[in-house]
């Protein structure tokens, strides 16, 4: 809403932010919204809170979940596939069609003809090729390299098919496609830019609905709706009667929440326990994921070839079995988390009775301490905490020094940043981190977080051939029960090997006002799609 804006500058003010903001779970879309709503004569525009700035414009440079950014380049990429919460599947987009041969080594991808994006150029199998290639690139970052490193072979076999022929077996392969390698940058607007200045927001081309209208890093980002959209023409889903967008970054939940709940925001993003209790206790709609291991602690088995506290399983173990994951839940999110030290909990389609994670067991973690004391350990870790999650630090804290250790805490550095120190370099012994394990793609995170393909890309620099064979059968899982399976052979190695410490589950996504904005669907990790969107004038 445009006559808002000023209204919404002054609030986040008044409330010290000027200069921040100057699933398997969830629902797929909202009940209320009725197909065909008419769209607003007049322009309208949606104030979206965010919780995490985007990590820049290039897809390769960040993670694709709603409150990191996935929203934000869905609107202006499109993708795909999509994930449909309802469905329980993932479904096509910019594809027509997704299909394996019997064993899921070989998946052929047919697109859907006429797709262009905003420069005129085609969406065709090159540029899918292209994408591929610039995310599992030499030097690439992305956190979706290990997954692309499954393709041995891609055949063009026309501009709207592509072969893909895997080195083993994965079955919900598509879904990478849901995510970032399937959000498709124009390659030649890309090279032409540069990519440093392309993921500053020069150049920006996508297929998607909107276009970046204007970028200022650290506060906002404003997108436009295009006048001619592919999904228009090929009556993909809706209007898209929004005409822009503007996604202000807001870090202090508690602001976001105010800001929210006083009519200054229309949408906000949410991924912490407490935030989503209160927007949930002031009866706002949500659009929310179950979000598996939401707040676990990293323990860094020594990544970047540097030998840390945590290389010795007994400190591990300690480590973990010294938390406790009803009082940090209370301490550090009001009691509105999930508390569990399983990598699912019941809430998920993944769980199985008796599922459990490592016990709460401080003596124990007292004698396994003292004997690597033995050893040589001083006993010390180095750990960082994000601002945004002090009282969940202070917990953690107090319950590792109550069994011996000596810890110093850094809490200085911004969750984005604390995200992208824990991928490279790696400095860190113990450190937060929202693993973010969602039903759609238990695989990809887990491989992404303690994935035994190559040291680099691990988070955490674990290494078990146990782990990799279990991590091997769930990558292979092509229905629900092998699924599950495969989740219960992982949980065995994790309470025998203790990777890291996950603390608490909860959910993330968006809240509204439905009586002010109406039809958001969501996507996998509660990415919001605007499709049958409209907001109040």
């Amino acid at each position: 809403m445009a006559r808002r804006q000023a209204a919404l500058a002054s609030a986040l003010v008044a409330l010290g932010l000027a200069a921040a903001a100057c699933g398997s779970g969830g629902s797929g879309s909202n009940n209320d919204a009725a197909a065909g709503t008419e769209c607003s004569s007049s322009p309208t525009e949606m104030q979206f809170g965010v919780a995490t700035e985007m990590a820049g414009f290039d897809p390769v440079s960040g993670g694709s979940n709603g409150v990191a950014g996935g929203t934000e380049r869905v609107a202006i990429y499109d993708s795909i596939m999509r994930y449909d919460p309802d469905e329980g599947m993932v479904v096509p987009r910019m594809a027509e069609s997704f299909e394996s041969n019997a064993d899921s080594t070989k998946w052929t991808l047919k697109l859907r003809e006429g797709i262009t994006f905003s420069s005129g150029a085609p969406v065709d199998s090159a540029a899918v090729m292209w994408n591929v290639e610039h995310h599992r690139a030499d030097g690439s970052a992305s956190l979706f390299k290990p997954q692309l490193l499954l393709i041995d072979k891609m055949t063009e076999v026309s501009p709207t098919e592509l072969v893909f022929d895997l080195s083993a077996p994965r079955g919900d392969f598509p879904m990478v496609f849901a995510t970032a390698p399937g959000m498709l940058l124009d390659p030649a607007a890309f090279e032409a830019a540069g990519a440093e200045a392309y993921a500053g927001g020069k150049g920006v081309v996508g297929a998607g609905p909107y276009e970046v209208a204007s970028f200022k890093p650290g506060e906002e980002l404003v997108v436009t709706r295009k006048d001619s959209y592919w999904g228009d023409e090929l009556g993909v889903d809706g209007k898209f009667c929004v005409d822009t967008i503007r996604f202000s970054f807001i870090q202090d939940p508690n602001a976001r929440v105010d800001a929210l709940t006083t009519g200054q925001l229309d949408v906000g993003s949410f991924a912490d326990a407490a935030s989503v209790g209160k927007v949930e206790d002031a009866g706002l709609e949500l659009g929310m994921a179950y979000n598996w291991g939401n707040d676990v602690l990293l323990i860094n088995h020594g990544t970047g070839g540097v030998d840390r506290p945590g290389k010795d399983i007994r400190v591990r173990q300690a480590i973990v079995e010294a938390l406790d994951v009803e009082l940090i839940n209370q301490r550090g999110a009001g009691g509105k988390g999930i508390a569990t030290s399983a990598l699912v909990g019941e809430g998920s389609s993944l769980y199985t009775p008796g599922l459990e994670g490592p016990k709460y067991d401080p003596e124990n973690a007292k004698r396994l301490l003292a004997e690597a004391k033995a050893d040589g350990y001083d006993g010390k870790l180095e750990f960082n905490v994000d601002s945004s999650h002090v009282d969940w630090g202070l917990a953690v804290e107090g319950l590792l020094e109550a069994v011996g250790f000596e810890v110093e805490v850094d809490s200085s550095m911004s969750l984005a940043d604390l995200i992208a120190q824990s991928f490279y370099p790696g400095d860190y012994d113990i450190q937060y981190f929202a693993m973010s394990l969602d039903d759609a793609q238990a695989w990809a995170t887990l491989q992404t977080t303690t994935g035994q393909a190559e040291p680099a890309l691990s988070r955490v620099g674990y290494r078990s051939e146990a782990w990799g064979a279990a991590l091997d059968q769930l990558r292979a899982a092509t229905d629900l029960e092998e699924r599950q399976a495969g989740i219960a052979g992982l949980q065995e190695v994790w309470n025998e090997e203790f990777p890291f410490a996950i603390t608490l589950g909860s959910q993330r996504g968006v809240a509204y006002d439905p009586k002010n904005v109406r039809g958001l669907k969501f996507g996998h990790a509660a990415i919001a799609l605007f499709d049958d969107a409209t907001v109040a004038e």
